[in-house]
């Protein structure tokens, strides 16, 4: 399993996509169940594949550095992990610009 994130910057509390692409023989790659789970084992969410192709869509992570890993599950063809992802979560993403003017005395 290839497993990847949308690009940063990511935000607390905003949607996160990570995308799970299975790579194995496409004649397999229909309703597979695939876990997402973070760097404490915790799972995260589910999705089943449609081409190959599973998609979660969380907005829980909290702030800091998470890594993650998606795995196979409930198939007979095949259980596979995908190597580990690390992402990190930001508190805001603020886009400061500072305009100083100065005025003679």
């Amino acid at each position: 399993i290839a497993l990847s994130v949308e690009e940063p910057p990511l935000v607390v509390g905003n949607t996160i996509r990570f995308t799970a692409n299975i790579t194995e023989d496409e004649s397999k790659l229909y309703n597979i169940l695939v876990v997402f789970k973070d760097e404490n084992n915790n799972e995260l969410g589910t999705a089943l594949s449609t081409d190959g192709i599973a998609i979660l869509d969380i907005d829980t992570l909290s702030v800091g550095e998470h890594t993650i890993t998606a795995t196979v599950i409930e198939s007979e063809l095949y259980n596979s992990v995908s190597d580990d992802i690390t992402c990190t979560v930001i508190d805001h993403n603020y886009d400061l610009s500072i305009n100083v003017n100065i005025v003679g005395v």
